[in-house]
């Protein structure tokens, strides 16, 4: 039996299961106990609690663990420790990197997923919780609000850069929205017959 060197194994198929299990499994546990935590606890902070451990643990997972495993991203903030100033990395793996070590698209889609999904579905509820009054509820949905839109934000400036690079991405696809609507109601000019 030949034994395989470690990191030699066959990524390709393999992929990661169980860090997409954790990039999933605190999200929607966060937000089963939302919505269900009524069930199993009459208390409003057991279940804050309990949601707010989960939005925690998701947070940590997300942003030391999972961008790194499926999508090859990282983000963070580095203090000098001579000034003490703070400074915000976004980084992306190398073109040699992906290329020993591809993105592959299931985990590509589920990490993007569920990182675009989840803020959406907490301003859901909280516009929900606040056209209803229900300002306990208003308050876990905007925590669980920022939290996931915290890790949004950094993963999109990874993956396009900067916040200038994010203006321009947006601007230049709004223009050629705009010019391709602008081209499409144009009339055509009417053929001429020889």
């Amino acid at each position: 039996m030949n034994n395989l060197e470690f990191g030699s194994e066959n990524v390709e198929k393999k992929g990661h299961p169980g860090v997409v299990v954790a990039h999933l499994g605190f999200r929607i546990s966060a937000l089963f106990i939302y919505m269900f935590g009524g069930i199993f606890s009459m208390s409003f902070v057991t279940s804050f609690v309990f949601i707010l451990l989960c939005l925690a643990m998701d947070f940590w997972t997300v942003k030391n663990v999972t961008g790194r495993f499926l999508v090859g991203l990282r983000w963070r903030n580095n203090i000098d420790p001579a000034t003490g100033q703070s400074s915000w990395v976004y980084e992306s793996r190398s073109e040699e990197g992906f290329k020993r070590k591809p993105v592959l698209p299931n985990e590509f889609r589920a990490f993007w997923g569920a990182l675009i999904l989840c803020p959406l579905l907490w301003a859901l509820f909280g516009l929900s919780a606040l056209f209803t009054l229900k300002f306990p509820s208003f308050i876990v949905c905007l925590t669980g609000f920022g939290f996931n839109s915290a890790n949004l934000y950094g993963y999109i400036r990874c993956k396009i850069g900067g916040f200038d690079a994010v203006k321009n991405y947006a601007n230049n696809l709004l223009g050629k929205q705009m010019l391709s609507r602008f081209m499409s109601s144009a009339p055509s000019a009417p053929a001429q017959s020889a």
